[in-house]
């Protein structure tokens, strides 16, 4: 069982099983469904984990539009997150503020969690 956290190496470690012929079920960025959890079945279990400071400034630049503009089409709360910020600094600097952006910043990590971001 794999727990793929999103911008961790999961990604490689996915690789890497397949070419060894490892089965790997994966849970990417969902919860893990308890009967999973609870199995009595000794199978071993790998969690991919990162700094989350690191993490999160990966997140920002890889889903940014100044970045890879066509890699990605927005999901939603990400186009008004790279409209009011350029860069991971602004983002987290814009947590603290008090308008229309900050409200913006904080909803991209709480509400509406923004892809990997949150």
């Amino acid at each position: 069982v794999f727990v793929h956290v999103g911008k961790t190496g999961g990604g490689t470690f996915i690789k890497w099983s397949h070419k060894n012929g490892l089965r790997v079920r994966q849970y990417h960025m969902h919860r893990v469904p308890r009967q999973d959890v609870c199995r009595d079945d000794r199978k071993p279990w790998v969690i991919s984990m990162r700094d989350p400071i690191s993490r999160a400034v990966s997140a920002f630049n890889w889903r940014s539009p100044l970045n890879n503009p066509a890699q990605h089409s927005f999901a939603k709360g990400e186009k008004p997150l790279y409209d009011c910020f350029r860069t991971a600094d602004e983002f987290a600097v814009g947590l603290g503020r008090n308008d229309t952006c900050g409200t913006i910043a904080r909803n991209a990590v709480y509400i509406t969690p923004v892809s990997h971001i949150g």
